[in-house]
């Protein structure tokens, strides 16, 4: 999946310009990304994810617990497994 692929790019982006075109941006002009596509990542995301972790406990990870777990999810939707 091509929006996958490209929020991977910039996964660990420190740039706010980054995140801002995934999450804020309604009106964006990004040629790849469309307006506020982070959210609907992040629904794929959290399918994937669900598929071996229940919503509980997804919601009690601390962020050292979820980056990765989240990364690899990103990166299963990349390769459409």
């Amino acid at each position: 999946m091509l929006l996958t692929a490209d929020f991977l790019k910039k996964f660990n982006s420190p740039q706010e310009i980054d995140a801002k075109v995934w999450f804020n941006d309604i009106h964006s002009q990004d040629p790849v990304v469309p307006p506020r596509g982070g959210y609907e990542l992040g629904v794929l995301v959290a399918k994937e994810l669900a598929k071996r972790y229940s919503v509980q406990t997804m919601a009690h990870w601390p962020q050292s617990e979820a980056r990765p777990k989240i990364q690899a999810a990103l990166e299963a939707i990349a390769q459409n497994r």
